[in-house]
């Protein structure tokens, strides 16, 4: 459309014969002239990215409501997105990207129902989806974005672990045409994860003691060591614990060490850790392929 407006505009001057003072035509030094200038206005105009202003939110799902509330982190920009999502519009946000990084269709609305089953569970329930999205055609809507990334946080032992710990899935980009963003939306979401666990988790859970997540051995897409090696750039280590379908991996978080008290105490305490007991039967995962391929974690 910028183009037609601006050849229609330079055939018309150009057709507009101009006369200086003496009676001297200077049509030509003139559309020379204004050629040049809307040539360089089409090409500042046609090569103006879109809105690069990345939104990155941390959605905190409410499990008694069905809605999960917009938690933004100090360093990034939220305001585009909406400060509350009701659980279905928030799975298929994630429909949209998995289209792309999963080559999900969703055929049968099956990947829509799997991901509100995943948000509203009772066991190792979701607790957070992690969004970072960027590149928008339309400023006033979030949903019209070009490059995201996005992960989904539940809280489990695994049957394994003492405590129940954040667990990341669903780990997703998804570029939706030519454009990229400057810094990968994957790389933001994981460091919004590491800080929401930190400033907020960590707060209220005192048990938390880092971020987990686990590798197909033998994923849909990508390959083990691919993902082994691609989440160990996030600082996350291979642990030593594994089964016959996952590997698992784990970054550890420090806690800070509270001042110690001026005055001794009298006696020690001896007795071991205590273990708790483990979590009900996932829904999912260990007991069904469908829902391992897709709630463990995936490739990028």
């Amino acid at each position: 459309m910028v183009s037609i407006i601006i050849i229609a505009m330079t055939i018309a001057i150009t057709y507009t014969p101009i006369i200086n003072g003496n009676g001297t035509l200077v049509r030509k030094n003139y559309v020379k002239l204004t050629c040049i200038i809307y040539i360089s206005i089409y090409y500042s105009v046609a090569y103006i990215p879109i809105m690069t202003t990345t939104q990155s939110a941390a959605y905190v799902i409410n499990h008694n409501s069905g809605i999960a509330t917009r938690h933004c982190v100090a360093e990034y920009n939220c305001d585009l997105l909406p400060p509350r999502m009701n659980i279905t519009d928030l799975a298929n946000l994630l429909v949209k990207m998995q289209k792309i990084c999963f080559h999900d269709d969703n055929a049968d609305d099956n990947n829509s129902e799997r991901l509100i089953d995943l948000f509203t569970r009772k066991s190792d329930k979701t607790i957070a989806v992690i969004l970072c999205l960027d590149r928008f055609e339309d400023e006033s809507d979030y949903t019209t974005f070009r490059d995201g990334g996005s992960a989904t946080m539940q809280l489990s032992n695994q049957k394994f672990l003492q405590y129940q710990q954040p667990w990341i899935n669903e780990v997703c980009r998804a570029k939706l045409g030519d454009v990229s963003s400057s810094t990968s939306p994957v790389a933001i979401v994981m460091n919004m994860i590491d800080l929401y666990i930190k400033t907020e988790l960590m707060k209220s859970k005192k048990t938390v003691d880092g971020v987990y997540l686990y590798i197909e051995k033998a994923p849909e897409h990508g390959s083990a060591d691919f993902l082994l090696s691609y989440y160990a750039k996030y600082g996350y280590e291979k642990m030593a614990h594994e089964d016959d379908e996952y590997f698992y991996m784990c970054k550890a978080f420090r806690r800070t060490q509270s001042p110690k008290p001026s005055k001794k105490a009298s006696s020690k305490r001896t007795t071991k850790p205590r273990t708790t007991a483990r979590t009900t039967k996932r829904i999912s995962s260990k007991t069904s392929s469908n829902a391992s391929s897709s709630e463990k974690s995936k490739s990028k």
